[in-house]
């Protein structure tokens, strides 16, 4: 099954609708915004924050977070960066990859509810609102609604078509502005004027 975008869709799936498509983006774009920071930020003091993470943490995570990820809290920011870069990329894609997108920052945001102490709450409740994102096929992304939004206003100043056209002019709606297949009928008379 095709989406309108061209990508494969899964059977049984609803498509994304623009609030849920709209929430991934902004999810996405958070997780990129969210790299740059551990990077701009958190990897000068690397030992600092993980230091007040350890002080959050539950007793299990708190050993932890001492024991393993103090001693290499650099290059393991580092990675915490190339993880939210690669997640927020995929969130913004659509597709198959979109959801590989879902299913790591769902898998993100749960690893780090132990490390949060009172404040993992907030992740759950995140959680909580990704699930709906599951039981959709996100098949636009963030280039597809530039594109459409692009797309949009180039069809607007775009001026009407005379003389053997008229049946193009006809079907104009009174606002102006025409549904997409009107546009690619008007195109195909366009054409076949010149010809």
């Amino acid at each position: 099954m095709r989406s309108v975008t061209g990508t494969a869709t899964t059977p049984g799936r609803p498509r994304a609708g623009p609030l849920a498509t709209g929430y991934r983006i902004v999810v996405g774009l958070f997780y990129i915004g969210s790299a740059v920071f551990n990077l701009l930020v958190s990897f000068p003091n690397a030992h600092v924050v993980y230091e007040a993470f350890a002080d959050l943490a539950w007793p299990g995570a708190e050993q932890l977070v001492r024991e393993v990820v103090l001693p290499i809290a650099g290059p393991f920011t580092l990675a915490v960066v190339a993880f939210e870069l690669v997640a927020g990329a995929l969130l913004l894609g659509r597709g198959r990859w979109a959801r590989l997108g879902l299913w790591a920052a769902l898998g993100w945001l749960a690893v780090l509810v132990p490390f949060l102490g009172v404040y993992g709450v907030a992740n759950v409740v995140l959680i909580l609102t990704f699930v709906p994102l599951l039981r959709t096929e996100p098949d636009r992304s963030l280039r597809d609604l530039v594109r459409r939004g692009e797309t949009r206003s180039m069809r607007e100043e775009r001026p009407l078509p005379t003389g053997r056209d008229r049946r193009y002019e006809e079907i104009q709606d009174t606002s102006g502005r025409s549904p997409r297949i009107w546009t690619r009928l008007g195109r195909r008379l366009e054409g076949g004027a010149a010809g």
